[in-house]
């Protein structure tokens, strides 16, 4: 399959997935000789409009993990806002240096009911959200080591496509369970 271009997608509430998701997909777009472009969709204001993608489309789409899982209040923008259309996805989550859980299986099942063909996907530590103590400095100098490659073989699978796989093999539950809820103060349940 040949893909003339390259997106990079992500919510990055404290940048850590952006700068994650653009080197991925500058490192792909680079190896495949194509052009790339980023979207965006942090700020509401970035959620109102609905991007659709074609076959010869690569999607590298981000996300973070919150207590294991896509956060709930993204997840309908993610779902709506986001039409593959047989284009090729990747999906690529941040998480605060414990675990992805099912952030991973999540944004993949999202993806392909939403039109797009998982081809590689991906789950990289990075500073935790709450805390700077957890994971500083991540990713460091061996993370995007790491995360160069994957992109470099990403590419590379993209470019030796004769037809679409089946969905990317993650780890993860499927069905996915309830989401986390913890109790505020109050005693109510809260969601994030």
């Amino acid at each position: 399959m040949k893909i003339t271009g390259v997106k990079g997608v992500f919510y990055s509430a404290t940048g850590n997935t952006e700068r994650v998701v653009t080197a991925i997909a500058r490192g792909i777009a680079d190896k495949s000789w194509v052009s790339m472009e980023i979207q965006d969709f942090t700020l509401p204001e970035n959620r109102t409009a609905v991007h659709t993608y074609s076959p010869s489309d690569l999607v590298v789409f981000g996300m973070p993990v919150y207590a294991g899982r896509i956060p709930n209040k993204m997840l309908p923008a993610v779902q709506n806002n986001f039409k593959g259309e047989g284009a090729l996805a990747i999906p690529v989550v941040t998480f605060g240096n414990r675990n992805f859980d099912n952030g991973l299986i999540e944004l993949r099942n999202t993806l392909e009911s939403s039109g797009f063909h998982t081809i590689a996907a991906a789950g990289f530590p990075a500073c935790h959200v709450f805390s700077h103590k957890i994971a500083p400095g991540r990713p460091d100098e061996k993370d995007w080591k790491i995360i160069s490659e994957f992109a470099e073989k990403a590419a590379d699978k993209a470019d030796r496509m004769e037809r679409i796989p089946e969905p990317v093999a993650v780890r993860g539950d499927d069905p996915l369970g309830p989401y986390y809820t913890p109790l505020a103060q109050t005693g109510n349940l809260r969601s994030f």
